[in-house]
């Protein structure tokens, strides 16, 4: 199972291991992804907000 904790800082796990999410700005995009609540995010939606 994949988890993502969006609370605080930005973290992620498969099971019970922490998985390593990049650099700042691929964070960013998964914030983004995360904060669409399984909506579509337009490239121009993304461009504006990241």
């Amino acid at each position: 199972m994949v988890r993502l904790r969006v609370l605080g800082q930005l973290a992620s796990s498969v099971g019970d291991a922490p998985v390593e999410l990049g650099t700042f700005l691929q964070r960013a995009v998964i914030a983004r992804l995360v904060a669409g609540s399984g909506h579509i995010v337009s490239a121009d939606r993304f461009i504006e907000d990241l």
